[in-house]
């Protein structure tokens, strides 16, 4: 499908997307540009976050991924300011994240922006990254769309939600591990404070990467992911509770599922 203009986006996305819907949606705007007629301009982020207001009404919530790695390996100074702090995964979420209508979670490592009428379920969420009471655990609850959204390769950050349950209750994983990690945290009031952070994080050693074969496989047999075809780039939406439920099954058969060697 080739479009013009973000609005032709529109009745494709109707057919899986509804009114009162939570969205998590991970983007690259641009391949979005790249593979389409659509001139980008600076209206054209308000234009994106219009057409999934649009689709999902008052009553809806988006949800993108603002990561920063403020407290990886890497880094010398461990600081992360929650309303200063750049988002490192696109155009789209560092535009949401100015908005009035939003609220970033604390996370040093993986913050999220929340957007819309539901984010007051994401003030309290305790310090694990994927654990019992983090933003993944809120999306699964709610059954959000994950939301693939002209990225390279279908890839959502919910899988890491599905491993650590997989890692904690039925068998520990041999390529990642849960860490513990302290820094530096300047909140929404300007308090500066010291705090821990949970993250489930890739072993440095291993030599396995994530693989979307087994799952898109999966999913797409099942019919459960919805694919819009766009010039030379897709969109993928899959329901949470689907995604959790056969990535799930897939670690059980073969602790691997997710993963390869390059």
């Amino acid at each position: 499908m080739k479009i013009k203009n973000i609005k032709e986006l529109k009745g494709p996305l109707k057919k899986y997307i509804s009114i009162k819907d939570t969205l998590y949606i991970e983007s690259d705007l641009t391949n979005l540009i790249k593979n389409t007629d659509i001139i980008f301009k600076k209206k054209s982020l308000n234009e994106i976050l219009n057409l999934f207001k649009s689709l999902i009404g008052p009553k809806g919530t988006i949800i993108c991924p603002s990561f920063t790695y403020s407290w990886g390996r890497d880094k010398k100074k461990k600081y992360f300011d929650v309303k200063r702090t750049k988002a490192l995964t696109g155009s789209f979420a560092e535009f949401l994240r100015t908005k009035k209508n939003s609220f970033r979670t604390p996370d040093p490592m993986f913050s999220f922006v929340v957007h819309g009428l539901n984010k007051k379920n994401f003030f309290e969420l305790d310090n694990d990254s994927f654990g019992k009471r983090s933003v993944f655990s809120e999306l699964l609850k709610s059954n959000a769309k994950l939301i693939s959204f002209c990225l390279n390769q279908f890839d959502p950050t919910f899988v890491h939600f599905v491993e650590q349950f997989y890692h904690e209750n039925i068998k520990k994983i041999d390529y990642r591990s849960k860490v513990s990690l302290m820094g530096k945290l300047k909140n929404y009031q300007s308090k500066i404070y010291s705090k821990k952070q949970v993250c489930l994080l890739r072993n440095v050693n291993s030599k396995l990467f994530f693989d979307e074969k087994n799952i898109k496989k999966t999913l797409l047999k099942k019919k459960m992911l919805k694919v819009i075809k766009l010039k030379f780039t897709k969109i993928y939406i899959v329901n949470a509770k689907d995604f959790f439920q056969e990535g799930l099954m897939g670690m059980i058969k073969n602790p691997h599922f997710f993963v390869s060697k390059k």
